[in-house]
């Protein structure tokens, strides 16, 4: 965990997870660039800006998120979130098994 992130998880009875996440610092601050196997997840801001980026053959795309707006990273997609200072997300991981999470090289 980033130091600064709050972070609240929900685990269901299904495959399903659900995190609640907050800067709580007064920076931005980035989550650390990965991909997962078997997992897609959903990402919903509440509160504040984001920059969800996504990264591909060394070129990476980018997409300023505000209050209500979502995007869905497909699996196996490489991404990362920017979180601004005081944004709150909200993280759905769909059939989130444990261990699927696959860092980057940097």
């Amino acid at each position: 965990m980033i130091t600064g992130e709050d972070r609240q998880h929900f685990i269901g009875y299904s495959d399903n997870v659900y995190i609640r996440t907050e800067n709580k610092l007064e920076y931005a601050i980035l989550e650390n660039e990965h991909h997962h196997k078997l997992t897609e997840e959903t990402i919903v801001v509440e509160r504040g800006r984001i920059m969800a980026i996504t990264s591909r053959e060394g070129s990476y795309q980018y997409k300023i998120m505000q209050p209500r707006e979502a995007h869905t990273f497909r699996i196996g997609e490489v991404h990362t979130l920017l979180l601004w200072p005081k944004a709150v997300i909200h993280t759905i991981k769909y059939n989130a098994i444990d261990g699927d999470w696959y860092g980057e090289k940097e």
